[in-house]
């Protein structure tokens, strides 16, 4: 992994300069690192989940929320050159978030249900966010040239709730029906028996 580290390091300072954010974002080699870092986290919480105490857990996932709100707000990462380290920075900081946040039990009730829906449509959220942003941004760019606000609370605005919303119609809509087709038609699905 830190041969993959030092790699697009190297190919960001010397070949790309302050452009190698965009063009690592949309590359395999790009964000192998982060595969690795869920990988290795999920094995760390799964060999030491016993001894991570709730409160502990907590505090992990604090801690890292709040470094990772500073990274991101405070030394910013898409400028160059923290742009060729920002994905392995988010990797390991949203690990922790994710260690910690199931070492202190989760969150039960129906904000746990809500997040879980959310979890369940997050692939759609993935697929469709850069979507929905360069088209709803560009459309209030249109209608509203004046609009002035904070970049965090246009985001949310204009790209993340219209993208939460689209992801989840197309999860109930598309993917969750095949899903459950597939469960029908796949290889362990139930089978009639001939009559003797």
């Amino acid at each position: 992994m830190l041969a993959i580290v030092l790699f697009r390091l190297m190919l960001g300072a010397w070949t790309l300069g302050p452009a190698a954010y965009y063009n690592i974002y949309h590359t395999m080699l790009g964000r192998l690192d982060q595969f690795l870092i869920g990988m290795a986290a999920a094995a760390v919480f799964a060999h030491y989940r016993g001894r991570i105490s709730k409160g502990l857990g907590f505090a992990l996932a604090a801690l890292a929320l709040a470094l990772l709100t500073a990274w991101l707000a405070i030394f910013g990462p898409l400028n160059y050159p923290l742009n060729m380290l920002s994905f392995t920075v988010e990797a390991l900081l949203f690990s922790i978030v994710i260690i910690g946040f199931h070492a202190a039990g989760g969150v039960r009730g129906r904000v746990g249900r809500a997040l879980a829906v959310l979890g369940s449509a997050s692939y759609s959220l993935y697929l469709l966010h850069l979507f929905v942003g360069a088209v709803v941004l560009k459309l209030v760019n249109q209608w509203a040239p004046d609009l002035h606000m904070a970049g965090f609370l246009r985001t949310l605005l204009f790209v993340f709730l219209p993208s939460i919303a689209l992801s989840l119609l197309t999860y109930f809509s598309i993917e969750k029906p095949f899903i459950e087709l597939g469960k029908k038609l796949g290889p362990n699905a139930p089978t009639e028996v001939p009559a003797p």
